[in-house]
């Protein structure tokens, strides 16, 4: 896509004095990454395309979602063929998502597990991520958004921040735009953040009530309970590795392979867990995102579980439970 194309594509948004040229370079720059194959991912993804979003990322569902996979494909590049789409439907919660998470700028998670919205906003808490997590339910739907502020502990993830907000009524016309409306509210909530405006300085619930049209936002308050959102507290603060344990975590092994080189690093982890009984807890500090990678999804392979990742004294932490 030559620079004039570009321009001339983008050439509304571009005269907006909020977004400029600047503004809508900083978007064609960016990664977003969707988790989830249902009606309100693929509005989200067919939004952030057109308003050009340059590399965006969908997964999870499994091989059996191919065909909802094919025609999002069709959706997206119909509305904007120059963006970047990466599919990887076989990608579930029993995988490494730290992998795939690492890779975009925004993470956000469609699938509706309470399990896979802890797991990848703990990770994307730790790192620094911008991440949110959005559904869709007759008569409404809701957004959580999660963002570390310095100093100050984060909401947890795996929270039920959206307890108390389920649908009163089922029975609709309007149910059938729920997922759109849902949608171009998160897609608000992604633009303002990669352009620099809107609430930065908060993390939030957005209550959204199809019936009236409208959303509520609730602000979240830090969660000095969840000891995985302490370790993201430690990442922020810049505080020591102390006290930065996840549940469960204190009873875990702990061994160091922050010295060692590849392939050495992964053989001393398999050798570490395969000495140690099923449901046991592994704890392995190491140093570098591609360490960090390859021993995340060689443990995935091998079938165990990587429950956790925390950025902690230069390096990482990450928690494994031992599955065969």
């Amino acid at each position: 896509m030559t620079q004039v194309a570009w321009a001339e594509r983008y050439s509304r948004q571009i005269l907006l004095p909020e977004v400029g040229g600047q503004g809508q370079g900083r978007l064609w720059d960016a990664g977003v990454g969707v988790l989830g194959s249902t009606p309100m991912a693929a509005a989200l993804l067919d939004t952030l395309a057109r308003s050009g979003i340059g590399r965006l990322g969908v997964a999870g569902g499994g091989q059996d979602q191919q065909g909802w996979y094919d025609h999002l494909q069709d959706r997206v590049f119909s509305g904007n063929r120059h963006i970047r789409l990466d599919i990887d439907p076989s990608l579930d919660a029993s995988e490494s998502l730290a992998q795939w998470a690492a890779s975009w700028d925004v993470v956000v998670d469609a699938s509706g597990s309470p399990a896979v919205r802890s797991l990848l906003g703990h990770f994307c808490l730790a790192g620094g991520k911008r991440f949110l997590s959005g559904r869709a339910s007759p008569g409404g739907g809701w957004i959580l958004s999660f963002r570390r502020l310095p100093d100050q502990p984060s909401p947890c993830p795996g929270g039920r921040h959206d307890m108390g907000f389920d649908a009163q009524w089922s029975d609709s016309p309007l149910n059938s735009l729920v997922p759109g409306l849902t949608a171009a509210v998160l897609a608000d909530e992604i633009l303002s953040g990669l352009l620099g405006f809107g609430c930065q300085d908060e993390n939030f619930l957005l209550h959204i009530d199809a019936k009236r049209v409208h959303y509520d936002r609730v602000r979240l308050v830090g969660d000095s309970s969840c000891t995985q959102c302490r370790g993201a507290f430690c990442v922020a603060s810049g505080v020591r590795d102390g006290g930065s344990q996840q549940s469960g975590e204190g009873d875990a092994e702990l061994i160091d392979i922050t010295g060692e080189r590849c392939p050495m690093t992964f053989v001393r982890v398999k050798l570490r867990m395969e000495s140690l009984p099923r449901g046991a807890l592994l704890r392995v500090r190491l140093t570098g995102r591609e360490t960090l990678e390859n021993v995340s999804s060689s443990l995935a392979n091998l079938g165990h579980l990587v429950e956790g990742v925390t950025a902690c004294d230069g390096g990482y932490v990450l928690l494994a439970r031992k599955q065969t």
